[in-house]
């Protein structure tokens, strides 16, 4: 971005911009308020606020306070602003700050080294630095020899991998090893991060147990889950498990020690479950009724064909395959006909997610070096990446709107 005479505008590289889901900004902000009391008078300041996920998550969680927001994007601090959010065009490294209470935000992951140690610099005595950063972030040798070592993160909040979102973005089902050594078992919490209560008690006995891959039925009533079983010197063994939230009560909808039946997501209508299996010899993947029948087919390649996830409209499922040599992403109709390939490079592209609203697809991509997040329109036009870092991210989803 060129300079900009009276705003310190340098130039920074405009796809180092991840958007925040709203829901994660008001999760992160309701935390804050609940672990350090920050008053509701309070002055605050969001450094890097782009379209205004975490100003509008602020002003939500302290209507009283005086929020100021700074982004270097002229669009999008236009944007902001539209939405009725005061917002300074200005880079935040070169700008005079005030002191506020609490400093809350998204800050570039590859200027993190810089923007943490002003911002700390920038607080009232007791006052909070709350940032949404990468876990990798933490892991920085140097960062413990030089900033952490200074001072060390009070609370870290981790989202943990592959979590699943009630249709009203209220509860997130997530498998974790908090209380089952090395086995998982699922997990409730509501989506401020508090109530977490353990929901499956596989775990105990002599074999490894892993449950994970819980997704909420459309209804909200049911979750599908993964179920693997790993016998000490044995093969192990996966299927696909229904269980009610409300209840505890399980109910396997697959059973077959031969096969690996894993990775279910419901249908549209959530009257039933895809899957995938290599119970005919590969890997294809399949639909299961679940008002009985049998499950039934849904390709037949020579490839790996996987992770299968319906559109809102239960129109097309959306999967990935590697019948052309590597793993892309794929799109065919409900029945299993008219397949279309969205993607074709050389990497491996995994993990299709659709938007609430169908309109576009995320998935996981290492095309670029590593594997990154990426989201396209649903008919595969305007790939581009939306997180950058040296680890590896990937299995995103999509937090519903409120």
């Amino acid at each position: 971005m060129p300079e900009r005479a009276g705003h310190g505008i340098v130039p920074r590289d405009p796809t180092d911009y991840y958007a925040t889901p709203p829901d994660l900004a008001r999760l992160i902000c309701l935390a804050v308020r609940r672990d350090f009391r920050t008053p509701d008078r309070a002055a605050i300041l969001e450094p890097g606020c782009g379209a205004g996920s975490f100003l509008d998550a602020i002003r939500r969680t302290w209507p009283q306070a005086d929020v100021q927001g700074v982004e270097v994007h002229e669009d999008l601090a236009e944007y902001a602003r539209g939405r009725g959010f005061s917002v300074e065009l200005a880079d935040i490294l070169h700008t005079p700050l005030g002191r506020y209470d609490a400093i809350i935000g998204n800050p570039p992951f590859r200027y993190a080294d810089d923007f943490i140690p002003l911002l700390l610099r920038h607080l009232k005595p007791g006052g909070v630095l709350a940032l949404f950063l990468r876990l990798n972030y933490l892991s920085g040798r140097e960062r413990y020899g030089g900033l952490w070592s200074e001072r060390p993160p009070a609370l870290i909040y981790a989202l943990p991998a592959r979590p699943g979102f009630t249709p009203d973005g209220k509860t997130v089902v997530f498998a974790s090893q908090r209380a089952s050594g090395d086995s998982s078992q699922l997990h409730l919490m509501d989506i401020d991060g508090s109530n977490v209560r353990r929901l499956t008690f596989s775990a105990g006995r002599a074999e490894r147990v892993l449950d994970d891959y819980g997704e909420w039925s459309p209804d909200g009533r049911r979750i599908v889950f993964q179920r693997t079983i790993i016998p000490e010197g044995q093969k192990p063994y996966v299927d696909i498990w229904l269980i009610d939230p409300e209840t505890g009560e399980e109910t396997p909808l697959t059973e077959t020690q031969d096969a690996w039946d894993s990775t279910p997501s419901f249908a549209a209508d959530g009257n039933a479950v895809l899957f995938e299996s290599n119970r005919s010899g590969t890997f294809e993947l399949y639909r299961l009724p679940l008002d009985g029948g049998e499950a039934v087919a849904l390709t037949d390649s020579e490839g790996i064909e996987a992770e299968a996830k319906q559109s809102p409209d239960g129109r097309q499922i959306a999967f990935v395959s590697d019948r052309d040599g590597d793993f892309e992403v794929y799109v065919m109709d409900t029945g299993g006909a008219n397949v279309r390939q969205l993607t074709s490079n050389d990497g491996a592209d995994r993990c299709p997610q659709w938007s609430p609203d169908g309109r576009q697809i995320s998935f996981s991509s290492d095309r670029d070096g590593d594997s990154e997040i990426y989201v396209m329109n649903a008919d595969g036009s305007d790939q581009r990446r939306i997180t950058e870092s040296t680890g590896r991210d990937e299995v995103a989803d999509w937090i519903p709107a409120n």
